[in-house]
């Protein structure tokens, strides 16, 4: 079942498992996440209702009630379960790691999937939050009486921890048609770990009981006989001596209880020939290791990084494999760097050459063995060999903040690599000291030999380093999964875009939007309307795009890399046959303007033409200025609107299309705001304070919006104050709302209310600053475009207009420059009225 909404793809697959597996209902869950402000649930009525429900908790279970005011939300860990008040039947929702739920009612479970909040602080990051592909997959297991009686949580550890599957080479199997390393007496106790104990050679393991009952005499069998057992820790210390009876460890367990042993084990039924390994003498060429005491020492990329010394083994030894490591010391050279050389192999029987490798971004490589190719990629040396669908962001944030004011700015999709990591370390040296959390790895690759194998050639790429070389025979590595263990993400590849309308045939003007893909990145949206394809040098796009006549529209989406996506395309025949309409009509007072915007795009003539335009004020259009695209039309009044109840009428407007449609006449209301305050002419260098006495106080809630013009002649210092009202001083949080140049960009300084953004001034050209507020959110404008916002409560303040006020630190005015056309309204403007005011300035300048 595939479904659309709200931006998000959901493709579902509903199926039985077979055997054991088919004790429930799967749902195998795909979902492409884009869906702002909203929480996604699976929701589960059932006929069985009970007012209370059952929650694992890992490691214990709790009852809980149905929803309460503040109780809407509550965690889960592997499964929760709805059983009838009679204990007669019931059933649980099992889930592959999505630990939130709810029970809204007596017969309703709901499992949270995803969750994207709305935000309002600085936050801003949450909310794209969980954006990107998700594989969820959940299930329902029905069963008679309680959840015990049902095994709920074995059913649910099925599902989390699937049989894995591995293919191997035909073999005797001396350890005949199964085998189990552990076995338990009762299924009420489950193997939660079993490890290599931290020092010695014992063997941990740590059981839990999962049903809230006590066992007694509890018999675990081993692969191999128990000779000893001792109670340990979490931390594997020693809390005292276990009973080991006919080699098998027995021991009582309380309800939910989590008890460790290590085990000493007796000689195994079957034993493993090791791997022979040889390893091989190289001639290393360069140094590519530091000490902590001379990091520039040595240099493996161009800025001089390095492997540290102190974290490099002489002796390595990996899956059975012994590698032998160069010299560390400071000067000594310790890699060797491909330049074509060979390699002569040791005489023996050996059947794999095993190399570690590094390389200075992720190579490919030729080598030779007698002559004959392999090719492989040998890895980064450095950087992520695994990410998850990661979300960009404007202006190339640092690794540590707390405010997060970043524009969402694309979604790069998950990938893992796949190459054997032998060695990592935690960070790697620069010359000026530690990067920090910074990972370097060695690779491990493996070359099969044919029998007599002499030789293998390195590749011509000093990109490539070799830190070990080891001949081996190994029969033993030849298993194989049959199935990923891992998240590979071999489907998260890029998609088409969506047009939107997907092609047809118009009677009237279309205008064409396009969706970018579930992975994009900004300004990677590229389009053509000839039927090229389209190439990082085609128009970007940015707004929906009016068509006219036969278009052939193709647009895909390139990567930070500039790789092309899958390509979209629609074809458009519009034979314009309806007249053109004003869409809206908005007036912003002081400003003597009125912006019309239209259905489609108007011919510049007939829409530049005063006499089309008649107000049913006593004010008059003495101009008119189209935009380039046609789509609205900037009239000049004799003055200002002030009223409220303004009509326009329209008429004789022509279209862009070849019949060139007129508009017989229409008549629409103008939205319209007048100012509280303005002031047209230039604040003098000593600046502007204007009390305004007639003014109520500004509220905590009371909606206001201000907007000024300003030319910057100099970067302004940190903490410039530009222009604003209430006060100035350093002390009363939420009070003032001033326009302001910080370190970062543009603020609006309300006294630790801030909205932040990362957008600077510009110098020397005028631009457009706008503040609003609703009672609850803060917003910051420039040039009508937001650049950001906070959710807020202001306080009380005073009614003070400040024009280049002096700052509340050092008491100067710092702000180096020209400002003018400051204006206050008591409301907060619409994005359309913000389009006027921008319009407008830029007709004045």
């Amino acid at each position: 079942v595939t479904r659309d909404a709200q931006g998000s793809r959901f493709v579902q697959t509903i199926r039985l498992g077979a055997g054991g597996a088919g004790d429930r209902v799967e749902f195998a869950t795909r979902i492409d996440w884009q869906t702002t402000e909203s929480s996604l649930k699976a929701v589960f009525p059932f006929t069985a209702a009970n007012p209370m429900a059952t929650y694992d908790s890992q490691l214990g279970t709790v009852v809980r009630g149905n929803n309460e005011p503040r109780k809407y939300e509550v965690p889960q860990h592997q499964w929760f379960d709805l059983t009838a008040p009679d204990g007669s039947r019931g059933v649980a929702v099992l889930n592959d790691s999505k630990f939130g739920s709810d029970k809204p009612d007596d017969g309703t479970l709901r499992l949270t999937l995803l969750y994207t909040p709305g935000v309002r602080g600085h936050f801003q990051d949450q909310a794209v939050q969980d954006f990107g592909r998700h594989d969820i997959l959940y299930a329902l297991a029905a069963h008679a009486g309680d959840w015990r009686e049902g095994g709920v949580p074995a059913q649910a550890a099925r599902l989390n921890q699937p049989l894995r599957v591995f293919q191997t080479p035909a073999h005797p199997g001396a350890l005949g048609r199964s085998f189990s390393l552990l076995k338990l007496s009762s299924a009420q106790v489950a193997v939660q770990a079993i490890k290599k104990a931290e020092e010695g050679d014992e063997i941990v393991v740590r059981l839990r009981e999962l049903t809230g009952q006590p066992v007694h005499g509890l018999r675990v069998t081993a692969s191999a006989p128990i000779i000893s057992a001792r109670e340990i820790d979490g931390q594997e210390r020693p809390l005292g001596a276990a009973t080991v009876d006919q080699g098998q460890l027995v021991y009582d367990v309380g309800g939910y209880s989590l008890r460790a042993f290590a085990l000493k084990l007796g000689a195994p039924p079957v034993k493993v020939t090791p791997p022979a390994s040889t390893p091989i003498t190289l001639g290393y060429n360069e140094d590519v290791v530091s000490t902590n005491a001379h990091r520039s020492d040595g240099r493996f990329d161009a800025a001089g990084d390095t492997f540290p010394a102190e974290q490099l083994p002489a002796k390595l030894m990996s899956e059975g494999i012994e590698f032998s490591l160069g010299p560390t010391a400071d000067g000594q050279k310790n890699a060797v760097a491909a330049h074509g050389q060979t390699i002569t192999l040791p005489a023996g029987n050996f059947n794999r050459l095993y190399l570690l490798a590094a390389a200075d971004g992720d190579t490919a490589a030729q080598f030779l063995v007698d002559g004959h190719p392999v090719v492989f990629t040998v890895q980064n040396w450095k950087g992520y060999v695994g990410q998850w669908d990661n979300r960009l962001w404007a202006d190339n944030p640092p690794d540590n903040v707390f405010n997060w004011i970043y524009e969402f700015a694309g979604l790069a999709p998950g990938y893992t690599k796949r190459d054997s990591i032998a060695w990592f370390c935690s960070h790697y040296h620069q010359p000026q000291g530690d990067a920090f959390y910074e990972y370097c790895y060695l690779f491990k690759y493996r070359i099969d030999l044919p029998v007599g194998a002499k030789t293998i050639t390195l590749p011509d790429n000093p990109r490539v380093h070799l830190f070990a070389v080891t001949a081996a025979l190994n029969p033993r590595d030849e298993a194989r999964a049959a199935n990923p263990l891992y998240d590979q993400f071999d489907d998260h590849t890029p998609s088409a875009p969506t047009i939107m309308p997907a092609g047809g045939k118009f009677a009237d003007a279309v205008t064409v939007a396009i969706a970018h893909p579930l992975y994009w990145q900004a300004g990677g949206l590229r389009y053509t309307l000839d039927g090229s394809e389209p190439t990082v040098n085609s128009p970007v796009y940015t707004q929906p795009i009016p068509l006219s006549g036969k278009v052939s529209l193709k647009t895909l989406q390139f990567d930070a890399a500039g790789h092309a996506g899958p390509v979209a395309t629609a074809a458009f025949e519009v034979v314009d046959t309806t007249p053109p309409t004003a869409v809206s009509a908005v007036a912003c007072a002081p400003q003597p303007f009125v912006r019309v915007v239209f259905s489609e795009a108007v011919e510049k003539t007939s829409g530049e033409l005063p006499a089309h335009y008649r107000l049913s004020e006593p004010v008059t259009v003495t101009g008119a200025t189209m935009a380039d695209d046609g789509m609205s039309v900037l009239l000049h009044l004799s003055d200002a609107i002030e009223g409220s109840a303004v009509a326009l009428t329209v008429t004789d407007l022509r279209d862009r299309s070849p019949k060139a449609n007129v508009q017989a006449g229409q008549t629409l209301k103008v939205l319209t705001a007048a100012a509280t305050y303005s002031r047209a002419e230039a604040v003098p260098p000593e600046g502007i304070e204007v009390k305004l006495a007639d003014q109520p106080r500004r509220g905590r809630t009371t909606a206001w919006t201000m907007n000024v013009f300003v030319r910057a002649s100099q970067l302004p210092e940190n903490r410039t104050l530009i222009a604003g009202f209430g006060r100035t001083d350093d002390r009363a949080n939420g009070t003032g709302r001033y326009f302001a140049s910080f370190a970062n960009g543009l603020h609006l300084w309300a006294r630790s209310a801030d909205v932040e953004s990362t957008t600077p001034m510009v110098l020397n050209a005028w631009q457009m600053l706008t503040a609003t507020y609703d009672g609850q959110v803060l917003r910051l404008f420039q040039n009508g475009r937001q650049i950001g916002g906070t959710e807020t409560t202001l306080s009380d303040d005073e009614q003070v207009v400040r024009l280049r006020p002096l700052d509340p630190w050092d008491k100067q005015r710092r702000f180096q420059g020209d400002i003018r056309g400051f204006a206050l309204w008591s409301q907060a403007l619409t994005p359309e009225m913000l389009q006027l005011l921008a319009a407008a300035g830029a007709e004045q300048k």
